[in-house]
């Protein structure tokens, strides 16, 4: 009779880390769905991308 309460035991501790991890999941894909984590660099080049027009003087002197 213990080693069946302490198996139901294991089981819900089993299944309450099942749980959070598929939170901690889903949590995560919509964290980031809402902010994308983009490396550093592809920032830097798309905000020259995006100001490329005012930029072009600044080629003469470079």
């Amino acid at each position: 009779m213990t080693t069946m309460k302490t198996n139901q035991k294991i089981l819900i501790w089993v299944g309450i880390l099942g749980v959070l991890v598929v939170a901690f999941g889903l949590f995560y894909i919509i964290a980031w769905s809402l902010n994308p984590i983009v490396p550093t660099d592809t920032k830097i080049i798309n905000i020259l991308e995006e100001n490329k027009e005012s930029l072009y003087p600044l080629k003469i002197l470079g």
